[in-house]
């Protein structure tokens, strides 16, 4: 699917007004790219499906450095991702 950044960002609006907690978002979290942009209208995000994901693909060839490379790529992506929107 498809990350709706307006969307995340007038629901963030209507739970603000709630409270004064931050706010993480979860869900459509994928790359860098998805992640930037909830960085930009949240305080943090919640990476869950797209590493279980990527483990489980890796996972396949039984290589076990092979699920650490995939791991560890996601997360560096990802972060590289929030630094760029937030720096």
């Amino acid at each position: 699917g498809h990350l709706d950044t307006q969307e995340v960002a007038e629901r963030l609006g209507h739970i603000r007004a709630c409270s004064e907690l931050p706010v993480a978002v979860g869900f459509g979290i994928k790359d860098a790219a998805s992640a930037a942009a909830v960085a930009a209208v949240s305080e943090g995000g919640v990476v869950g499906s797209a590493l279980v994901d990527g483990i489980a693909r890796a996972a396949e060839s039984g290589d076990r450095q092979a699920v650490l490379e995939a791991a560890g790529s996601l997360v560096r992506d990802i972060r590289q991702g929030i630094d760029a929107a937030v720096s």
